[in-house]
C-alpha cells in the first residue's frame, strides 16, 4: 500500500510534496486491508506467509527487469515505475499458487529463499567468468534465471526435511561468510578484478 500510495502520484507526474503525503497515508491502511480480504479465503501457514512475501519483492524486481531487457532507457522511469507496480502483486499471486498446499515451516522458506539468492549468485559470477566485460543486460538475464532455480534448488534439497528457523539463519550466516572468505582469498592471491 505504501509503495503504490508513492508511486500513483509519480505516474501521474504529480510535483506537489502533499499529494505524497496525502496518498501514502491512504493507500498504506487500504493495501493492509486489500491483503487481509485476499489471504482471507484460505489459512496460510507460517512458512507460506514468508515465500509470499518474498514473491512480492521479488515481482516488484522482475518488473523493474523487464523494460530494461526490453530495451527502455533511464528516461521512462514511469515505466519502470509502472512495471514494478505490475509486478508487485503477480509475484504474490505467483508465490501463492506455487506453495498452495505445500505445508512450508518458516525455517524451509528461509532456506528456499536462500536458495534464490544463490542462484542469482552463482549466476551472476558465471557471466563474470565468462566475460569481464559482458553487457548489463546479461547480469540481469543471469539473475532473472538464476533466481528462480535456485529457489527451485533450495526446495528439492529441503525436500523431507524439517528445519527450523533458527537452524536456516545459521545455514545462511554459514552460506554468506563462505562467499566472504571465498572473496578474501581471491582478493588476498590477487585473483580479483584489476
Amino acid at each position: 500500500g505504501t509503495f503504490y500510495g508513492a508511486g500513483v502520484p509519480a505516474l501521474l507526474d504529480s510535483g506537489n510534496e502533499r499529494v505524497y503525503a496525502v496518498s501514502v497515508m491512504a493507500a498504506t491502511p487500504v493495501g493492509g486491508y486489500l491483503a487481509h480480504r485476499w489471504s482471507g479465503h484460505r489459512r496460510f501457514g507460517k512458512g507460506e506467509a514468508d515465500l509470499i512475501t518474498t514473491g512480492v519483492w521479488v515481482g516488484g524486481l522482475y518488473g523493474l527487469a523487464v523494460p530494461f531487457l526490453a530495451g527502455a532507457d533511464e528516461d521512462h522511469g514511469r515505466l519502470y515505475l509502472a512495471s514494478a507496480m505490475t509486478g508487485v502483486p503477480a509475484g504474490a499471486l505467483l508465490t501463492e499458487r506455487v506453495v498452495k498446499g505445500l505445508r512450508i515451516n518458516r525455517g524451509r522458506a528461509h532456506l528456499i529463499t536462500l536458495g534464490g539468492f544463490m542462484g542469482v549468485a552463482e549466476a551472476l559470477s558465471v557471466v563474470d567468468l565468462v566475460d569481464d566485460d559482458a553487457p548489463a543486460r546479461a547480469f540481469v538475464w543471469a539473475a532473472a534465471l538464476g533466481a528462480p532455480a535456485g529457489a527451485w534448488f533450495g526446495y528439492r534439497l529441503t525436500d523431507g526435511r524439517r528445519h527450523t528457523l533458527g537452524r536456516a539463519r545459521m545455514i545462511s550466516v554459514g552460506a554468506y561468510a563462505g562467499g566472504l572468505v571465498g572473496q578474501g582469498v581471491a582478493v588476498s592471491l590477487g585473483l580479483g578484478h584489476r
